[in-house]
């Protein structure tokens, strides 16, 4: 009797993982970037507080609606993809119109180029 040996997992595997582990950690980091630019936005505590929170939770049912994996009305490639790139943008625009520009400069960066790595790995659709 003999066995099968499982496939060999690659680099090319490796990689892809890491890239779907990092855009876990971007989505987690724009929903704190939302609530800290919310926080910022005014000096009046009430509506800080509602901005901190509401921000972030506008962003997750767009998301959710629009652009996760198992959206109802998910959006089709290549529109979905500019649509995810404009939010990266605005939520960049966001925190440095509260003088976190070096957060929002690099949060778009990374948004920009892990999106763009999701071409080539096959991980659009996913």
């Amino acid at each position: 009797m003999s066995q099968e040996e499982p496939p060999a997992i690659g680099w090319r595997d490796h990689v892809g993982a890491i890239n779907l582990l990092a855009r876990f950690v971007l989505e987690l980091a724009i929903l704190v970037a939302l609530a800290a630019w919310g926080w910022r936005a005014t000096d009046s505590t009430p509506l800080a507080v509602a901005l901190a929170i509401g921000a972030p939770v506008a962003w997750a049912i767009i998301w959710g609606m629009l652009v996760a994996p198992k959206a109802p009305r998910r959006m089709p490639d290549p529109a979905r993809l500019v649509f995810e790139l404009v939010l990266f943008a605005v939520v960049a625009v966001l925190l440095v119109s509260v003088h976190l520009a070096p957060i929002g400069i690099a949060l778009a960066a990374a948004a920009a180029l892990n999106s763009l790595l999701m071409i080539p790995f096959g991980q659009r659709g996913k």
